[in-house]
């Protein structure tokens, strides 16, 4: 017997009155739907599964907000975007800090992930960057967001490879001590 395109209504209806069973069948028929749509922006099977997880405990806690007369497949796929908008949002804002990393942004992000993030990023590392001096700004702009190599800057900035380091990783501290509250809260 093929499967069903959409949900019964009813199976929503007795969803959002707490019905674990209905749940059950939301799950089984969302999962690998679901699944699919986030591994296809994050490529990576143990987070897939995380963010997945994520977003029926998501569904759980908010079922009695669901409209069974409206989309419920767009509702699916909303908290499913959120929640992988989510994940990266954490992710950026530790491999920003992480002074093993050398790119700003991950490089397989979807789109639509960077264009939310990258301006959520910004506009707490932008304030943050001006309060530095000048050079230390330089390699740190061009190291996270130009990527290029310690070499590259230091001949970029006519200075040692450990002059850029030391840049770096003053302004990586410096932003640690600022950000760390902001950490904890994700």
């Amino acid at each position: 017997m093929p499967e069903p395109k959409r949900l019964d209504k009813s199976v929503l209806k007795s969803l959002k009155l707490g019905d674990s069973d209905a749940f059950r069948e939301v799950y089984d028929f969302y999962f690998s739907r679901l699944y699919s749509f986030i591994f296809n922006s994050v490529r990576q099977p143990n987070v897939s599964e995380e963010i997945l997880q994520e977003v029926f405990v998501k569904l759980w806690v908010n079922h009695k907000k669901i409209d069974p007369d409206k989309c419920f497949n767009a509702y699916m796929y909303v908290i499913a975007r959120n929640s992988i908008v989510d994940y990266y949002q954490k992710n950026i804002v530790y491999k920003l800090l992480d002074s093993n990393h050398n790119n700003f942004l991950f490089k397989e992000e979807p789109s639509f992930v960077k264009d939310i993030i990258t301006k959520d990023i910004l506009k707490m590392v932008v304030p943050l960057l001006n309060e530095q001096p000048p050079r230390r700004r330089e390699a740190f702009i061009l190291s996270r967001f130009h990527n290029l190599t310690y070499k590259e800057i230091a001949a970029k900035m006519g200075i040692s490879e450990n002059s850029v380091d030391t840049h770096i990783r003053l302004v990586l501290k410096y932003m640690r001590s600022k950000i760390g509250a902001f950490l904890f809260t994700l």
